[in-house]
């Protein structure tokens, strides 16, 4: 997995299996029972706050009418998704090596029971095998034709799965007759050293002429498992092709690289040996959709490639509809998520494990992978990657053979017990409120499976509406619970259209195979948007498609331009070199992307443009991660954005009607770990030319936002093109690629309307720069887009945004004193409220204080730098966050203050989690907590009931892999 995405956190596991009885039975979520029984519900309960795991409840009927005004979950088996293949997890090396000799084989035989028999245990009918030595192998690295250095086997006489023979094998043939509906995936971290250009399986890249050398390998392992009893159903290229760790095997292969591989080589290669093994193309996280775009795009390599493998390490689940919808004939897969220490408690794994499982399928995946499917208790046996993985079960290496269920386990459980391979997912919402998600199945017998899960720290009572029955249900908090039923469903599900606050959009193929498309809140990230006063055009753009002007574009010449960002690298990077005709060089910013940051060219005099390119080139993911951009004639006043997209990438393309300006900035509003990069930055002038009719689907809708909606798919093998209107006078030209899908939606044209947003209170009402501020109110959108939030006339960073919720940083550049702060969503303003903008001016003096803390790290980075004056220096805890750390202020003598503020300066990830405040006159004797909250941003700051204390003490109650860093430490009165 991307070692990179891991956060630490005190290890989870769950009590022991002889206190987790599969028979306890829960009485204080016992549900309300149905009169006039249509068909008999089963119920099985996970809540960690009790006894129960996967624990069967008492049954009860459904009744014949819900209950008007209840929280609704409605499901309708009239609307159907994808078939499901299956869940599962990975027999790595390591998981193999524990189960096969740290168990007896009566253990053994009992744990394959457990996971894989589907009436005496969960029933696993998937699983992913890495392809050689990943991260988790017992014995370092091996491939299956290791050569020694500086050697090579082009004919891959040594090959040889000798290795695999040994543990693998016997127990994925095990897993096989316990369940003979199991699926394979395989996917190699590296291949042979030998064909890469690191001539290691540590870093590098495929060397040229071995892209059929390495198809070769595929097809003989394919073979050699096959031969072994146990075929392979998919394979993946390349684990992580863009993440090449530099201590465990690995390798990058960018798209191209992934796209001429699969059609050329190996494609060809499996077919040669009359197997049924597919490829599924990418392998790695939801943030880059770009990349399966880029593969499906070319229509030989998408006929080659049924699907995307999927991880859940960076980025949307939402990447999946998206991907989805812009390729609606290619399947959908969740490959990888490990479970671990960075999620925190017991009850928090759980949480997330659910949410994976409800929601990938939500959003069109057929299947859901886990990591490894057994570690010791040490996150072990490990190869120098994650130290902080879960399990699904644990097992003791100390010679016990004790087995550990965690709650991975029960997660998994919850669906792959009762969702069996061939089910369909069903059309099914869940609470507006977010506290109750669910995930609807219907099974190849004609049962029904629905798993709901309870994501809030409270009992929540809701009723499940089927077609015209009702069933009544209270979850307890945290648990998650699955209910089976059979019979078909009894008229429609009334009023399924307004809760679902989604629509689905079919078309057919012409050999009559059905595609759909589906549009929700959601897809707005993955929309381009184009804004003119209170008018709003949106429109998918993956790689493929394109939106022009249809005529022909040229550069503005960049003579005399001067180009300047938010920072830049210390390596040279500098942002001349993003405008200076060179692609070899790259203006760079220098700090994983973060939204706020920009980019901006002023032109040296007005110029008319109608687009921009910017090109990351050879900068692999260093793209934008989602943008906007703003135009000027003085530098200073920006006004609304014109534009925004979601970056998806290496070049990102922005069109919009003819404008001038002499400045045009572009601001970041995703972020990632990437640094962000530019290796050219042009703007062009494009004239107008219609395009010609075109053989293309289309399908009006209107959007649960109140926006028109049209969306058209490309049922032919080959791209086209047609004119799509902006609003009247405004046309531009749309290519749609191969068997491609395309999704439009205008505000204030053809019909489309939007609610003005609602700015309701600001939390808290006075800040500091950096400083985060949680904006409440309503018709926010779902996503950012090209909406903005200002302090004054400042434009303000981004943190969070949802319907209902912003959380803003309040500017570095808004001057201190009163001021207002609106949101502006498509062209419309709020109201204005009243805000104090802070400045540390106005803290309490500092001299005579001392600081300590719980620890510090070893280089320097001691507690009084924390109370310096000078952001450039710093305290920092020396390891990842862990509950229970602290850090405190001792000021001489008793202050008075009311709000304390916690500055991570440069060290932008080093912020407090989560966090309480106490304070004392001794130093001994501390008080109950005067202030708890969740970090945000880099600048922490807490308020509170005015004390009089001479201590002060922060105590950390989150954990993250960061470490804590204090760059100034003040408080206010």
């Amino acid at each position: 997995m991307q070692r990179a995405s891991l956060r630490k956190a005190a290890r989870i596991l769950v009590a022991s299996a002889a206190v987790l009885s599969l028979l306890a039975r829960f009485t204080s979520a016992a549900p309300v029972l149905a009169q006039g029984s249509a068909s008999q519900v089963q119920v099985w309960l996970t809540d960690l706050a009790t006894a129960n795991r996967l624990s069967p409840q008492p049954g009860f009927a459904f009744q014949r009418a819900g209950s008007p005004g209840a929280s609704t979950v409605a499901v309708d088996d009239r609307r159907t998704y994808q078939s499901m293949i299956g869940f599962g997890a990975s027999l790595t090396d390591s998981s193999a090596t524990l189960i096969a000799n740290s168990l007896t084989a009566s253990q053994r035989a009992a744990l394959m029971t457990e996971l894989f028999d589907p009436q005496n245990g969960i029933g696993l009918d998937m699983l992913r095998q890495p392809m050689g030595a990943s991260d988790f192998s017992s014995i370092g690295n091996y491939s299956y034709d290791d050569q020694p250095a500086g050697g090579s086997d082009p004919t891959l006489a040594s090959f040889s799965i000798a290795h695999d023979l040994v543990a693998i094998v016997p127990l994925l043939q095990q897993a096989r007759a316990l369940n003979p509906q199991l699926t394979l995936v395989a996917s190699p971290w590296s291949p042979p050293g030998w064909m890469k250009t690191s001539d290691s399986m540590i870093g590098g890249t495929l060397k040229p002429e071995d892209f059929s050398v390495l198809a070769q390998y595929f097809a003989r392992f394919l073979q050699a498992y096959d031969a072994a009893g146990v075929p392979v159903n998919y394979v993946t290229p390349q684990n992580e092709p863009l993440y090449i760790p530099g201590t465990y095997p690995g390798m990058g292969m960018v798209p191209a690289d992934q796209l001429t591989f699969i059609r050329d080589y190996l494609q060809p290669a499996i077919a040669g040996t009359g197997l049924d093994a597919k490829i599924l193309t990418y392998d790695h996280n939801w943030e880059a959709p770009g990349y399966p775009e880029t593969v499906f795009s070319d229509p030989a390599a998408a006929a080659a490639t049924p699907g995307t493998a999927w991880h859940c390490y960076a980025g949307d689940v939402a990447a999946q509809t998206a991907v989805h919808n812009a390729y609606p004939n290619e399947d959908t897969h969740l490959t990888e998520c490990s479970g671990g220490e960075w999620q925190g408690t017991d009850q928090q794994a759980f949480d997330a494990t659910m949410g994976l499982l409800i929601n990938s399928p939500r959003n069109y995946s057929r299947d859901v992978v886990l990591w490894n499917l057994a570690l010791d208790q040490d996150n072990g046996p490990t190869n120098n990657g994650c130290l902080t993985c879960r399990g699904v079960v644990t097992i003791a290496n100390d010679g016990s053979g004790t087995v550990t269920k965690n709650v991975d386990y029960y997660a998994l459980g919850q669906l792959s017990k009762f969702v069996l391979p061939g089910a369909v997912h069903l059309g099914s919402t869940s609470l507006a409120d977010g506290s109750i998600e669910d995930v609807a199945f219907r099974n190849p017998d004609g049962s029904t499976v629905l798993v709901a899960h309870n994501t809030r720290a409270t009992a929540r009572t809701f009723q499940v509406l089927w077609g015209d029955s009702a069933f009544s249900y209270t979850l307890g908090a945290g648990a998650a619970a699955t209910f089976r039923w059979t019979g078909k469903q009894s008229g429609n599900t009334s009023g399924y259209d307004a809760l679902a606050r989604s629509v689905d959009i079919p078309f057919a193929n012409p050999d009559g195979s059905r595609v759909q498309l589906t549009y929700d809140a959601g897809q707005q990230a993955f929309q381009n948007s184009i804004l003119s006063a209170t008018k709003q055009f949106t429109y998918t753009a993956p790689v493929g498609a394109s939106l022009a002007a249809g005529g022909t574009e040229t550069l503005l010449s960049r003579a005399g331009w001067v180009a300047t960002a938010s920072s830049t690298s210390p390596d040279g990077d500098v942002t001349s070199k993003a405008i200076d005709a060179d692609l070899s060089t790259r203006w760079s910013g220098g700090h994983g992307m973060a939204s706020g940051d920009w980019f901006q060219v002023d032109m040296g005099s007005p110029q008319t443009f109608s687009g921009l390119l910017i090109d990351s080139a050879g900068s692999t993911g260093d793209f934008a991660r989602g943008y906007q951009v703003y135009i000027s004639n003085d530098g200073v006043s920006w006004g609304n954005a014109i534009a925004s997209g979601p970056g998806a990438g290496q070049l990102s393309r922005v069109v919009f009607p003819a404008v001038t300006a002499r400045y045009v900035r572009v601001v970041q509003t995703g972020s990632a770990g990437n640094w962000w990069s530019i290796h050219e930055f042009n703007a062009f002038l494009a004239t107008s030319q219609a395009a010609g009719s075109s053989d293309l689907l289309q399908r009006a809708f209107k959007a649960p936002d109140g926006a028109a909606g049209l969306a058209v798919y490309n049922p032919s093998g080959a791209s086209a093109k047609f004119n799509v209107d902006l609003w009247t006078g405004q046309s531009l030209v749309y290519t749609i690629p191969a068997h491609g899908g395309a999704i439009f939606t205008w505000i204030d044209a053809r019909g489309g309307k939007a609610e003005s947003p609602v700015l309701s209170s600001l939390a808290p009402v006075s800040g500091l720069p950096g400083e985060a501020v949680v904006l409440s109110g309503s018709g926010f959108g779902a996503t950012q887009g090209a909406s903005t939030v200002r302090f004054g006339q400042t434009l303000a960073t981004i943190l969070h945004w949802s319907d209902t919720a912003v959380t803003a940083m309040v500017p570095s550049a808004a001057p201190p004193g009163a001021t207002t702060v609106s949101i502006t969503v498509a062209g419309r303003t709020s109201g204005q409220l009243a805000f104090t903008v802070l400045s540390t001016a106005d803290a309490l003096p500092r001299t005579g204080w001392v600081a300590t803390a719980s620890a510090t790290d070893p280089y320097g980075d001691v507690t009084s730098n924390a109370i310096d004056g000078s952001l450039s220096t710093r305290w920092s805890s020396g390891h990842g966050m862990t509950n229970g750390d602290w850090f405190q202020v001792d000021m001489g003598s008793p202050q008075t203050f009311s709000r304390i503020a916690m500055d991570s300066g440069s060290s932008t990830g080093d912020y407090a989690r989560s966090y309480q405040v106490v304070v004392s006159n001794d130093g001994v004797t501390w008080s109950s907590p005067v202030a708890s909250g969740v970090g945000n941003g880099p600048l922490v700051a807490a308020s509170f009931p005015t004390q009089t204390a001479r201590f002060i003490r922060v105590i950390q109650t989150g954990s993250s892999g960061s470490w804590w860093s204090i760059a100034e430490f003040y408080a206010f009165a």
